[in-house]
This record gives structure tokens, sequence and C-alpha cells, in this order.
């Protein structure tokens, strides 16, 4: 079989592939992150490339403008090179490779004498052995942790029972040991660290972005944080079209590598920026929905997705920094959140114990809005809880100019005249380049309440001049060409309004089915807490108004930020929250909205603005 050399600027990589390969497949063995929502299915138009020169092959398809073949402009995942050939990737397909989020969690606050630490330091000055007091080193190290008030057993790693007898000689016999606090086993242990302090990462493994935090075990104080974007879209912007990647020739690997290089950068980034070094990390605590959970540790996540949706597993012991691939002291200790099932996972028992919803006897609303939305109902005495497949619309996914809430980016927009543009606000300031999630919701609600849009979403032409046939449908210009930062307009079609209701829909129709299945009505939910990717900017009237959000009272809303960073970042620090985490997973109940009768019909009846029904939106009339 022949094999060809792909060129890929501006990278000036090449990769050779095999002639029945896709210059999508290039781009993944070179390791170049790009946006493919659909995870190269031919779907979404999101791996656009160039091809400056070669021979090539490219299929139909409907994203594929006229223009856009004549300007050599093809979607990687659908074009296959009969030569050589060079190409180039225009800035808006890449994934950006230094996103930088502002950390936004939850306001939690754990006085210094209640934090109980995963790894836990004892600063020791151990008896000197003698011919009368001949134990062995580690003996000694036990007596001394004993002394200390540690109880039961102690273990300890190999890899610190290597270093032990020059460590105790060379400083004196003082040292700091360094204690994991589930099995009292020994991970590490070092010369006295005269105030210096250890540190513990948490980490939030989106769909989308992974959120990283370094936090002092011994103050509770955050050091620092980073966020990326999940390398993994370039396999697929939801778990669905992972799932499927995963099933492909090395898709599985592929995917362990590509969220390791995520995680593994943000630590990277922190440590340069903090000035802290990598061996000050003793050990971490990560939040993750199954799959993604699943996908760290390169455990097939096949029938997460088949009927009757059985996960591998929903916990997992504490392993090793060395054993998941973290770029991090290899004996460190990796604490991995508990999941619910499927589709409810380690993120959503982080979000609630991060919450207090679970000490807490006010009936409860928890929505986690992201790629994937999930829900829970309940107080101190009961859970229930359920996942709908909301799509990535709300972080950016499946919409033309959509983007996640960072710098340049619209966050809202207010319509004043419908025959010129809308007034934006722009995240950082400066030039917008993009669209994202809260600012959607805003477009939405003025567009339908200025009659630019009609219930179901499309767009009346005749009113506005800002609405314009874009390739095969109409468009809403939200900011024209000569004032974005890319020099191209930027704009929400009919297609990506489709898309938002939908992901809108999906929320919605989960609230709903939980609460008539629990005979509970709107009206009686004491708190609705917003956890997820939308971000502070969240508008709760606006999202109302669409049909997102249920219409009660507006102070029983509270936004959480990165609930999710929240509850790993608990961990950490914890016993107390260690335990609740694995109580919540015990206690709540999963059900399954795919075999729920009902879900499809409050679907279908959410799939307008706001909803078929008036009369659950009173204030939306009045």
């Amino acid at each position: 079989m022949n094999s060809f050399k792909v060129t890929i600027n501006p990278f000036n990589k090449t990769v050779e592939i095999a002639e029945n390969s896709s210059l999508y497949d290039a781009i993944h063995k070179s390791g170049i992150p790009i946006h493919a929502d659909c995870g190269g299915e031919g779907k979404c138009g999101k791996c656009r490339v160039i091809v400056d020169k070669g021979d090539y092959r490219s299929e139909k398809n409907r994203l594929v403008t006229p223009e856009d073949s004549a300007r050599n402009i093809v979607l990687a995942c659908r074009t296959f090179p009969g030569s050589d050939i060079t190409i180039t990737i225009p800035d808006k397909t890449l994934l950006p490779y230094d996103y930088i989020e502002p950390l936004r969690s939850c306001p939690i606050a754990i006085k210094a004498e209640t934090i109980d630490p995963l790894v836990k330091r004892f600063s020791l000055r151990l008896e000197e052995p003698s011919l009368d007091d001949n134990i062995s080193d580690l003996e000694r190290v036990k007596r001394g942790l004993k002394k200390a008030g540690v109880s039961g057993a102690i273990g300890c790693s190999l890899a610190t029972m290597r270093k032990l007898a020059p460590l105790l000689r060379e400083n004196g016999w003082m040292c700091d040991i360094y204690l994991l606090s589930a099995d009292n086993s020994i991970v590490d242990a070092g010369r006295p660290s005269g105030g210096s302090r250890k540190l513990g990462i948490a980490i939030d493994i989106g769909t989308t972005t992974v959120a990283t935090e370094f936090v002092d075990l011994e103050s509770g104080r955050s050091i620092a944080s980073h966020s990326l974007y999940n390398r993994q879209i370039s396999c697929g912007a939801d778990i669905i079209h992972r799932i499927v990647f995963s099933q492909k020739d090395d898709g599985l690997e592929k995917l362990r590598s590509l969220i390791l290089a995520t995680i593994n950068e943000t630590v990277k980034k922190i440590t340069g920026e903090s000035g802290r070094p990598r061996e000050d990390i003793i050990c971490a605590v990560l939040s993750g929905n199954t799959t993604m959970e699943h996908l760290l540790l390169a455990i097939d996540p096949k029938y997460i997705r088949e009927e009757p949706y059985i996960p591998a597993a929903t916990r997992f012991p504490i392993l090793t920094a060395q054993a998941v691939g973290l770029d991090i002291p290899p004996h460190s200790p990796v604490m991995l959140t508990p999941s619910v099932g499927s589709y409810v996972g380690g993120d959503i028992t982080s979000g609630v114990t991060a919450s207090g919803m679970n000490n807490s006897d006010q009936l409860t609303l928890f929505m986690d809005i992201g790629t994937n939305g999930e829900i829970v109902i309940g107080n101190s005495e009961w859970m229930i809880a359920c996942a709908c497949s909301a799509g990535p619309a709300f972080e950016g996914g499946g919409i033309g100019d959509g983007m996640t809430a960072t710098s340049g980016a619209i966050e809202s927009v207010k319509i004043f005249d419908m025959n010129r543009p809308p007034v934006l606000t722009v995240i950082g300031g400066g030039q917008p380049r993009g669209i994202c999630g809260s600012a959607m919701i805003d477009l939405m609600s003025e567009l339908y309440y200025c009659g630019l849009i009609n219930q179901k979403g499309k767009f009346n032409p005749d009113i506005s001049k800002m609405i314009r046939k874009i390739k095969n449908t109409l468009g809403y210009i939200v900011a024209p060409k000569e004032r974005t930062e890319h020099g191209k307009d930027i704009v929400i079609t009919e297609i990506d309004i489709a898309n938002l209701i939908r992901a809108k829909g999906a929320i919605w129709a989960g609230v709903s089915t939980l609460l008539k299945k629990l005979e509970i009505p709107f009206g009686d939910l004491q708190r609705v807490l917003i956890a997820g990717g939308l971000g502070n900017s969240l508008d709760i009237e606006r999202s109302v108004s669409i049909g997102l959000l249920p219409d009660v009272e507006r102070d029983k809303f509270c936004y959480l930020g990165n609930a999710s960073l929240s509850g790993a970042r608990l961990a950490l620090l914890s016993e107390k929250a260690r335990r609740e985490l694995d109580e919540i997973a015990s206690k709540m109940t999963y059900v399954d909205l795919s075999t729920t009768p009902g879900y499809m019909d409050e679907f279908v009846a959410a799939l307008f603005i706001p909803h078929t029904d008036a009369s659950l939106f009173p204030s939306m009339s009045s």
C-alpha cells in the first residue's frame, strides 16, 4: 500500500500516512489539536483546512460550498491525499493551546483547624538507634508516627523504603513523613521542610475544558489555577462521539494520551507561573463524568452507551500518579471521585458535595449546565438524579461562531435598534472573535422578544437588515466584520438557534420529567443551584425567558461556578468531604431518561421559546 507525506502549516510538521487515510488522520498523528465536534464523521464542518499543494480526493459534503472548493478549502475528515501534500490549518479550526479561563468556583472556605488533607505531613524527631534500641529504620518511623497520634496499622511504599536509611542519617534522625489518610500508608519521606509546604492538585476533567488548581494542604489556600481546552475535542465534542472514537484502532489509547497531555500541560503552566516545583506536589484529586474517568484510565467505555448502560466501574481505588500517567512525583496518590451511573459521574458527586445540598433540609434543584446536562433533586434525606444529552452548544460546540467563555468571547448582548448592530460586552475587552454560552442565551431572548425570531427560532427577514442569507440559511449579524478581531462577520444562524433550542429543551425536559415522577410542582422548589461552564455572566431572567430555567422566585437561584473543581478541592482538604462523596454516590437514585415514560414528550414540548405551555412561565406573559 502506498503512503504519502502530509506537511501541516503553520507548524511545518510532516507526517506519513497510508493512502486510504484522511487528512484528519494525519492531523491526529501530528498531535496538533483541532476542533472536530462530530469526531471525524463529516457532520460538523469544523475540521476545515486549506490544501496548498498536492493531489487529493475530497468527498462531497453539504458543509463545503462551491466558494470553499474554489479556494481549496476542504473537510480534513473527508479528504484523502493522492500524493505528497501540503495543507494549512486556519486559526478557527485550531484548538487553542493556551486557553486560560478565570477560576470561578464555589465560595467555600475551610478553617485551618478543621483541615484533614488526603496526605498529611508529620514532622518527626526520632531517637537515634543504639545497641539497646536497634529496631529498623521503618519501625522507628512508625513508632514516631504512633507518638504523633497515628493509630492503626501503618504501611509504606517501596520507593519510600529505599530512601529512608540515608535520609534519616543525613538529617540527624529528623524527617517529614507524608501519610495517606485513606489507609495510613507512608507515601513519601523528606528532609525537614523548614516551613515549606506540600501541595495537592484538584482537577476537573470537563468534556470541553480541564481546570486545575494548586492547593496548600495545610492552610487550604489556593496557590494558582489554570484551564485549557480538553484536547479530546479533536475526537468529538461530546462523550458519545468520544466513546465511538474509542472503538477505532488505537482510539482508546489516543483519547487517554490527549487528556493526559491536557492535564499535564495545566500542571506545567501552573508550576511555571507559581514558581513552585512539581516535586512539591504530593497528591491529586480528579473529578470528571463517568466517561471522562474511564478514558483517563484507558478503561473501555463501550458499554456506557449500550443498553442496559453499565460502566466498567463507578468507584476506583486510590492510584499513583505513575499508574495514571500524571506528570507529578510518581508516588503521589491520585483519588478519582465516585460516580453514580453511566451518565451521572464524579463531577456531580463533587458538585453536590461542594454545594452542601446533602446537608440541607431545603428541597433543592441542582443543575450542571455544560456539554452534558446533569440534574439532581433532593435534600439531606434523599436525592434523585438524571442526565440529558444537552450537547456542547452552550460551550460553543455545534455553533458556527461559538466559543467558550474566554478572552475575545462576546458574553452579553443587548439589541436597542433592530437595524443596527447590537451592543456587546466582550471578555477581556477589545474586539470579539466569537460568542460564548451566556451571550447565546442573551441573543435568543433578545431576538425573540424583539420579534426577530418566532417561537420555533425561525427568523423574520422582513423587519431587520441585520438578518441576511448566510450560505443555505438565514443569520443575524451579531458583530460586523469591521468590528471583529478576525475581520469576518460574527453571526448566529437558524441552524445555531435550533441547536440551542434542542440543548435547552433537553435540560428543561430532564428537570420536568424528574419533578413529575416525584409529583412535585416547580413552585415547591426552595433552591435552584446552577453549576457548570456558563460562567458568572449567566443572566437568570433571560435564561428563564427562553425556557432554560424554571420560572420560580429569582431569589431561589444561586450560581456555583465550577462546583466539580470545588468538590475536588474539598476532597483534598477534608476527610468529612471524602466520606460525603461516597455517601452521596451511594444514596443518589439514578434515573435513565431514555427509558423513562414521558421524557420525549417533555423534550418535544420544550422545543419552543420558551415552551408550548405558556402557563409554565407566568412572569413572561405579564
